[in-house]
């Protein structure tokens, strides 16, 4: 059995590389508009509000947001926002930022403030005489959200026919309230390709039919191709597109951008998009596009594939070094849109979600999260476990054909850190056990369910490891002619064979001997502390990047300019820049004042 995986695995890093093409299963349709055309526009748009009517479905106006703060703001920064089509700020909350959208969607209006949270118990907010209760997990404690991409309600044939059939809109929103009013999850998340929608109808359809409850969990998106283009591609670019400009407003989300920016505003919309509409990367700052929080134990990074890697790089350092100094971090999702390099529709070279967690793991800052990230993409429009990540792109959206499958993505951790990754099957093909599912996470919860035909165990981290079992993962196993690292014989043992952590383990541990055995006991208690910030070296911690409303620099050009231009001492240089950024530029033996005085 080993001797087939290893041969699996050679050939995919000998021939495919993480630019698998293989991937993706069909072309998207690049030059038709997925809502159709106009008239078949009005028509589905009449139909689908007909059917929420009979079917009496509630309609929530009540446009609330809520969206972890940034890391570097701490842990229990909420932005908390309400979308509305008036400039009548809502009552109930003094906001820091109130205005008309910028440039796209310009009939509704942001009202948005960061607001504290206590961790663990609800805080409560009378926003225009609506209660929001939000609730976010204890830090370092267990957490649970939901994760799905590539939602199409539009019905056209071209590209997304199977929506009604398949009740995407209902079934999505459906499960997503009854899980929120269960409190079963504290987040959810969608990986691009938002509804397919350049006008702002879907959207506005998508969140009317989310209750209180689920506009107030922890939630946000990540844009994909079709977000930005409509017609997919920057090459078919047009005035109609809305550059991803009017949906990254109405998610409200805490970017980069917001703490670059320091001055109240959530968004940098410096860049004027006018007549734009074919740029790659997009007409739009690059740091709105990427953003990173913690929420329980664990770590989620989303970013945008249209910018380019050396961009995107001194940040994902910041966020790297960030989590690695925080020992309550034990895993780390990265949430993208884009999952292979699809020649055309707008990625930038190694941006989708494979290429970039595997650059990202090759980074001295990010080791410390080998073996302990994963990420969840879409835009290939199949449900899919890979050994490195999670597609969960069929969503209404034609690739998988008439036996195309829908669903959503669950993912929870422990108090430990462990973290497991359920496939919820809403439908394949025509066949359906939705209503079944619904049903159970109703009474029972979702963790009732998960062992519900419609559930599907994808993966599971194994129990936190004692620090030599990190060390034999990087070991490489020779057996039958063929070579792997032990990590990636036990990850593909896990995809591909649906064996658990500790049997897939077992196994490569029984083939390969002792070079991929080590202690998988309970971690021991350290005999001294874990590593802190101060026991960085300081010739790594100048390299490190600190990123604030002046730019992005390095700890040690941040520290040469205090000393050369504003003329303090090394001591007090080193000093400044480890109170600005603590979490990045901090090392273990600075300069000291007595040490200067003395030269």
């Amino acid at each position: 059995m080993l001797s087939i995986l290893l041969l699996s695995i050679g050939i995919f890093a000998r021939d495919l590389g993480p630019y698998n093409l293989s991937r993706v299963l069909s072309p998207e349709w690049n030059t038709v508009n997925p809502m159709g055309d106009d008239e078949f526009r009005l028509k589905t748009q009449q139909e689908h509000e007909e059917m929420r009517r009979n079917l009496n479905y509630t309609n929530y106006p009540f446009n609330v947001r809520a969206t972890m703060g940034m890391y570097q703001r701490g842990y229990g920064k909420v932005r908390l926002s309400v979308i509305t089509d008036s400039p009548t700020q809502p009552s109930g909350l003094q906001w820091q930022y109130s205005k008309q959208f910028a440039y796209m969607w310009k009939n509704h209006y942001l009202h948005s403030s960061i607001v504290d949270v206590i961790p663990g118990t609800p805080t409560n907010f009378m926003i225009d005489n609506n209660r929001v209760s939000i609730t976010i997990p204890e830090e370092n404690k267990a957490t649970r959200g939901i994760f799905f991409a590539d939602p199409c309600f539009t019905g056209a044939s071209c590209c997304c026919k199977y929506a009604k059939d398949r009740w995407i809109f209902n079934r999505h929103t459906d499960m997503l309230n009854a899980l929120s009013d269960n409190n079963d999850i504290d987040f959810w998340y969608v990986g691009g390709d938002n509804f397919y929608d350049n006008t702002d109808y879907w959207t506005n359809q998508f969140f009317g039919a989310l209750n209180t409850n689920t506009k107030s969990k922890m939630s946000g998106m990540v844009l994909g191709n079709h977000d930005y283009w409509l017609y997919s591609n920057p090459g078919s670019g047009n005035s109609g597109d809305q550059l991803g400009i009017g949906m990254t407003q109405y998610y409200a989300q805490d970017t980069l951008a917001s703490v670059v920016l320091n001055n109240g505003e959530p968004y940098d919309w410096s860049i004027n998009p006018s007549g734009k509409y074919n740029w790659a990367p997009p007409p739009v700052a690059d740091k709105n596009g990427i953003w990173w929080f913690k929420i329980g134990n664990l770590g989620i990074l989303g970013y945008s594939g249209a910018y380019k890697w050396e961009t995107y790089q001194p940040y994902l350092d910041q966020m790297c070094t960030q989590f690695a100094n925080d020992d309550g971090v034990k895993y780390v999702i990265v949430l993208s849109h884009w999952d292979a390099l699809t020649n055309g529709y707008g990625v930038q070279w190694e941006m989708d979600a494979p290429s970039f967690v595997k650059k990202m793991k090759d980074m001295s800052s990010c080791s410390a999260f080998k073996y302990r990230v994963k990420y969840v993409d879409g835009h290939d429009h199949t449900n899919r476990l890979y050994d490195d990540g999670f597609k969960i792109g069929a969503n209404g959206y034609d690739s998988g054909g008439y036996w195309g499958a829908v669903g959503q993505l669950y993912i929870k951790t422990d108090d430990s850190g462990r973290l497991w990754a359920y496939y919820l099957e809403f439908s394949n093909g025509p066949d359906s056990q939705f209503d079944q599912l619904l049903s159970c996470v109703k009474s029972n919860h979702l963790e009732g369910c998960l062992k519900n035909p419609a559930v599907t165990l994808w993966f599971d981290s194994g129990p936190p490891l004692d620090p030599s079992c990190y060390d034999m993962l990087d070991h490489n196993c020779v057996y039958k002619g063929q070579s792997a690292t032990c990590g990636d014989c036990i990850a593909w043992l896990e995809a591909n064979n649906g064996m658990t952590w500790e049997q897939a383990y077992g196994q490569v541990s029984q083939e390969c001997g002792k070079t991929c055995s080590c202690d998988v006991g309970p971690t021991p208690e350290p005999t001294s502390p874990p590593p802190t910030p101060h026991g960085i070296p300081c010739d790594v911690m100048l390299q490190k990047t600190a990123c604030d409303q002046d730019g992005c620099y390095t700890c040690g050009q941040r520290i040469d300019y205090l000393e050369n231009s504003m003329g303090e001492t090394p001591a007090q240089a080193y000093a400044q820049v480890a109170q600005e950024f603590p979490d990045v530029c901090v090392c273990n033996n600075p300069p000291k004042a007595h040490e200067i005085a003395t030269i």
